[in-house]
């Protein structure tokens, strides 16, 4: 049993590197990704205290339809976090990280309903680079793969 726990860990480590990888790649004509762009400190939202070293959290895409991924604390495995999403320095929203994920049970990620997923406003849609983090909330510890950086065309009016 504990292997099976062990190749279900490796498997969603796996998955979500491939995940990371293909958001990068998988890029809509009118949308422009620069992920491997480091957003200057000046932009990043003000640091907070750490997280606990049982929280652990990926951000699997971010781009101009949506911010989505998982996040828990193995201390409390069942139990769903709160995840802080911003624009820039700007808050979007802080969600719980509390949506059903068959991949994360399989992983023995607690009974699975860690996962979280934001629309991208509008707002976004203006032509300029954003920078989307997302922290376990209250905190300044970012999940995995954040910051992830983009530019979204301008919506039509």
């Amino acid at each position: 049993m504990k292997h099976n726990k062990t190749c279900a860990r490796a498997a969603l480590l796996i998955l979500s590197a491939l995940t990371l990888g293909l958001t990068s790649c998988d890029k809509a004509e009118d949308q422009k990704t620069t992920s491997n762009v480091a957003p200057a400190p000046a932009d990043l939202p003000p640091a907070g205290p750490a997280a606990s070293k049982t929280s652990e959290g990926y951000v699997e895409v971010a781009d101009c339809g949506q911010a989505a991924g998982w996040a828990w604390d193995s201390s409390t495995p069942d139990a769903p976090v709160k995840v802080d999403i911003f624009d820039g320095k700007k808050l979007l929203s802080t969600l719980t990280a509390d949506l059903e994920r068959k991949d994360l049970a399989d992983a023995g990620k607690g009974n699975g309903a860690h996962g979280y997923q934001l629309a991208i406003p509008e707002s976004v849609h203006d032509g300029k680079q954003h920078t989307i983090t997302v922290r376990f909330s209250g905190t300044g510890t970012d999940l995995i793969g954040a910051p992830k950086t983009f530019t979204c065309p301008k919506a039509n009016p």
